[in-house]
């Protein structure tokens, strides 16, 4: 009994270490997959920043912009245009905006120049009625004379854009009043000068 003795503490001995070898291997092991722990939750929190980021500047501030230029549309303003560097359908969203906004506003400016030409239209016209009730007036209240023949073509001046004018007399008896009722709305050039009178 006294050689087995020895031979079991050995044993127990041995048993000893290989425990705290298994231990001290187990507890290196928990202590890496701790620090993989630690380094995959902090690229998976480095990867939702970059997400994040990403996120803002390619879908929220394109959205809020184009919310911005739809408000400015809304107010009249037709010169603002969206951003179109969103992510996919967000550029394709700004695209479409931006030409939607130019077709709009050549639209309106077509409007406007037509609006334009016919209240000039409405406008000559209004002249011209006025010059006829006017030239009406002045040949009716009185017999014409050359004072009254020389008002009308002032007149008529005044509303047609013209060079020369002349009111020419179809009764025989007052023929030479057609070369006395002459008028010249610009300075006589050279040329005119080589001309006859119409």
């Amino acid at each position: 009994s006294g050689s087995v003795l020895p031979k079991a503490e050995r044993f127990v001995g041995l048993i000893d270490a290989y425990v705290q070898a298994i231990e001290a291997r187990h507890e290196a092991r928990l202590l890496w997959l701790a620090r993989l722990q630690w380094i995959a939750l902090g690229g998976m929190a480095l990867v939702l920043l970059l997400t994040l980021l990403w996120f803002s500047r390619r879908v929220t501030q394109p959205l809020q912009q184009m919310a911005q230029a739809a408000q400015r549309i809304k107010n009249g303003d037709l010169s603002v245009r969206a951003s179109t560097e969103g992510a996919g359908e967000i550029a394709q969203l700004g695209l479409a905006l931006n030409h939607m906004v130019a077709e709009l506003a050549q639209g309106i400016a077509t409007l406007e120049a037509r609006v334009e030409e016919k209240t000039q239209a409405l406008a000559q016209n209004q002249r011209s009625l006025e010059l006829l009730y006017r030239i009406k007036q002045r040949l009716s209240d009185q017999e014409p004379d050359q004072a009254t023949f020389d008002q009308v073509l002032r007149d008529v001046g005044e509303v047609v854009a013209l060079e020369h004018a002349a009111i020419c007399i179809t009764e025989s008896e007052q023929a030479p009043l057609a070369f006395r009722a002459v008028r010249q709305f610009r300075p006589q050039t050279a040329r005119d000068r080589r001309e006859p009178a119409a």
